[in-house]
């Protein structure tokens, strides 16, 4: 939060071009799935890096963009991360939506925090219908769970956190 506070103080950057809201939404804890690490893939069983958060909800959810920002690749896909877009916001930060049934923004185009971009579902390599949904800052993959702030009271925080580190198999 200091980071962020650091990021907002004396700057331009409005709070709404910081990913802070989670992007699918009815949303519970219980949903969560494995988040950034080494983890099970679901097919090979075998050990590799996860980038992501698998947030597990039903095909046809809602994808929403968790912050303000410009849509910089659509890509459409049956392999490896499926149908995904990836929007570039202030600060050097990008966020990636993977997985999904259908996409409703194309590139180039400016988003805005909480608008529907895609809906959930189970393209590319992935186990059931979830969104993968990453966090980069400067170009770093950054624990996705640290951004939901704006939408979790401090108990539910700390059990999504829990199921997220503690889940040792991903999804895709």
């Amino acid at each position: 939060l200091a980071e962020i506070d650091t990021l907002l103080a004396g700057s331009t950057t409005k709070p709404t071009a910081v990913p802070s809201i989670i992007p699918v939404k009815p949303f519970s804890p219980l949903q969560t799935g494995a988040s950034v690490g080494k983890k099970i893939t679901p097919f090979y069983k075998t050990i590799r890096e996860h980038t992501g958060i698998d947030l597990v909800v039903p095909a046809g959810t809602l994808v929403r963009c968790s912050a303000d920002g410009k849509v910089v690749q659509v890509v459409k896909s049956e392999k490896g991360m499926g149908n995904r877009v990836t929007v570039e916001h202030a600060n050097g930060m990008q966020t990636v939506y993977a997985h999904l049934h259908s996409i409703k923004v194309s590139q180039g185009q400016s988003v805005r925090q909480g608008e529907v971009i895609g809906t959930v579902g189970q393209s590319g390599s992935c186990f059931a219908p979830c969104l993968h949904y990453e966090v980069l800052r400067g170009g770093f993959v950054q624990e996705p769970v640290n951004y939901f702030f704006a939408e979790l009271d401090p108990a539910t925080f700390h059990e999504m956190m829990v199921v997220a580190l503690t889940t040792g198999q991903s999804m895709d």
